[in-house]
């Protein structure tokens, strides 16, 4: 195995905390708080985090209509593999009762996005991975095709060439 480093699209990677959001839904305007929990969703996106937004059971929901029980197991299957939950503000028996499962399995929970940051900072926009020969033999390959122009590559995609060419070297 040959380590690479590699470009995440936004900072996400599978070690990227998951970020559970937890607001009302049904208490007030159903489509307003979705949308704010989705606003919640971009705004961590954004910033790197892997956000998951239970509210998007509403628009799945519509497809096919499940008893609302069948939402909630679903919802709390995806908080158990979370880093950490994020409270929205705002009176919500369901999401209070996501907060006190969090607690109870150990998953803190924040009530702000500078919170958040404190518990789990990000800054890096690199990863550094294990590269199989097959993977590096992959890298090469699409080396050779753009230098036979049999194909043009994207900045990031030359990068990625780039640094796995230096990686790989300094390996050898």
């Amino acid at each position: 195995m040959f380590p690479v480093i590699i470009e995440r699209m936004n900072g996400q990677s599978a070690s990227t905390p998951k970020v559970y959001i937890a607001g009302p839904y049904t208490n007030g305007d159903v489509d307003k708080n979705v949308l704010l929990a989705l606003q919640k969703w971009h705004e961590l996106w954004d910033l790197g985090y892997v956000p998951y937004v239970p509210h998007t059971c509403h628009f799945m929901d519509q497809v096919k209509s499940l008893p609302y029980n069948d939402w909630i197991q679903y919802d709390l299957i995806w908080l158990e593999t979370c880093d950490v939950l994020l409270r929205m503000p705002g009176f919500s028996k369901g999401a209070d009762g996501e907060v006190e499962l969090a607690e109870k399995l150990g998953i803190p929970v924040v009530h702000n996005i500078k919170k958040l940051q404190s518990l789990y900072p990000l800054n890096s926009t690199e990863l550094e991975v294990e590269l199989s020969p097959v993977g590096l033999a992959t890298l090469r390959e699409l080396q050779r095709k753009k230098e036979e122009r049999e194909f043009t590559l994207s900045d990031s995609q030359e990068g990625l060439i780039q640094k796995a060419k230096r990686r790989s070297k300094e390996m050898l």
